[in-house]
């Protein structure tokens, strides 16, 4: 499965990129949302920041601006997407200091010193594995930190629909992307030793509508921002250690 991921994303780096430019679809309203709040829910903390799954930078960019960061430990499965990452955020000449480090976030945890901001953005939907995951971030974990985890939201009728049909795409993609519930990311957090200290849904998840018309969609994503913090298919959690 990590084969099948790494190799994925090695050569989608430029369509991946291309997910925050400002065009109208409705993934890129998604993933410029997705940026929004994972900025601006970084932004009370500082310290020591880890990233479990960098991507092409974006959103690890926008955590590390808004933020109060000393010491960033920056990871991906994916070389070129770390290397993209590498040139973007070295670029923004951050008074941070920056560990680039390509691994398997499972085999690979860095925790020797503990992190007091830990983001897991885009990385259970390509491993599931999510009380797993929990339970290795706790270890790297200090006890004041947070962490940050987003999932697509299984509940959502647009999520359950993207399932069903995409299991077509399984023997394509070599794997099976992953989606939960929001009851069961409480319950594995739960499991894990954390509480919810915040959450934050958003999308109106219309399976498939930028293929038929994506500007439309664009605007009713726009539309539906005022009642996504109920409905929302994509959904990010501030989860805090209990005491």
């Amino acid at each position: 499965m990590n084969d099948a991921v790494k190799q994925l994303f090695d050569k989608s780096v430029e369509t991946y990129s291309q997910h925050f430019h400002a065009q109208p679809s409705g993934k890129n309203f998604v993933f410029r949302k997705r940026l929004t709040v994972a900025a601006e829910l970084a932004s009370p903390y500082g310290g020591r920041f880890l990233d479990c799954a960098v991507g092409t930078g974006e959103i690890t960019l926008a955590m590390l601006q808004a933020g109060h960061f000393e010491h960033a430990t920056l990871v991906d499965l994916s070389p070129n997407m770390l290397e993209h990452t590498r040139r973007r955020v070295n670029a923004a000449a951050l008074p941070v200091r920056l560990h680039y480090q390509q691994a398997d976030i499972f085999a690979h945890l860095p925790t020797s010193e503990g992190h007091d901001f830990i983001a897991c953005l885009g990385l259970v939907a390509h491993t599931g594995r999510l009380r797993e995951l929990l339970h290795l971030l706790r270890a790297a974990l200090r006890v004041e930190g947070a962490l940050l985890l987003q999932s697509s939201l299984a509940e959502h009728w647009g999520t359950r629909t993207t399932r069903l049909v995409g299991r077509w795409r399984q023997p394509q993609l070599g794997y099976a992307i992953s989606y939960f519930t929001t009851d069961e990311i409480l319950k594995a957090a739960a499991q894990a030793g954390f509480h919810v200290e915040k959450s934050v849904r958003y999308s109106a998840g219309l399976p498939f509508a930028d293929k038929l018309w994506a500007r439309a969609n664009y605007w009713l994503e726009y539309a539906a921002e005022r009642w996504s913090p109920l409905t929302g298919a994509e959904g990010v959690f501030v989860l805090r250690l209990k005491r």
